[in-house]
């Protein structure tokens, strides 16, 4: 078993391997190891548990080393359950070390925050691309900067359902109609009014 190669946990693209002596799951920057020994090494390095610490203060001079130890690395605990975890500073990306932990826990709490935060990302995402239609779709308004802006607010609110359905009539030719469609997308269309008559 000690010569057999030991692969990482893989989520969201970062490795994760359970400290031997709590089970708790320790992030790695391997993929995989030669062995398991070199495993356990590697989370013994950078867990905090109390088994973890006296490991490392009686560990053999000849044990496995796997540059754990060299690395700056620091704990932070997640916001919502407390759960430390251990910190890698090159792998933060901007994100505080509490925030960071956040996002991997995988307590309910935690997960919850999570989802609504991929809600957010989706939210900014799909009314970028609104306000990008918007601009292509009504770009040879005279006022077209304040056309923009409100159908843009528009697009906003029936994407939220503060509003089912945003009928703007911009200058007797062109109307502007944002709606949902059945599939439960953001709809932005543009109408056109001609016709031909006489009164006598």
């Amino acid at each position: 078993m000690a010569n057999e190669a030991y692969k990482a946990i893989e989520r969201d693209g970062i490795y994760f391997i359970d400290c031997p002596e709590c089970g708790r799951e320790i992030q790695t920057r391997q993929a995989e190891f030669e062995s398991m020994d070199e495993a356990f090494c590697e989370a013994l390095g950078r867990c905090t548990c109390e088994g973890a610490r006296e490991w490392r203060r009686i560990k053999p001079s000849n044990v496995i080393e796997t540059g754990a130890e060299s690395d700056q690395y620091d704990t932070a605990p997640c916001r919502f359950c407390g759960q430390m975890q251990t910190v890698v500073p090159d792998r933060l990306g901007g994100l505080t070390p509490v925030e960071y932990v956040t996002r991997l826990c995988r307590c309910a709490s935690a997960r919850d925050y999570q989802r609504r935060l991929e809600r957010e990302r989706q939210r900014a995402q799909d009314l970028e691309r609104a306000q990008s239609h918007v601009r292509t779709l009504f770009s040879d308004f005279k006022a077209r900067e304040k056309v923009h802006e409100l159908l843009t607010d528009c697009c906003a609110m029936v994407y939220d359902a503060a509003l089912l359905k945003v009928s703007v009539s911009l200058d007797g030719e062109a109307t502007a109609v944002v709606s949902r469609n059945s599939k439960g997308s953001l709809k932005i269309e543009r109408k056109e009014h001609t016709s031909e008559g006489v009164e006598i």
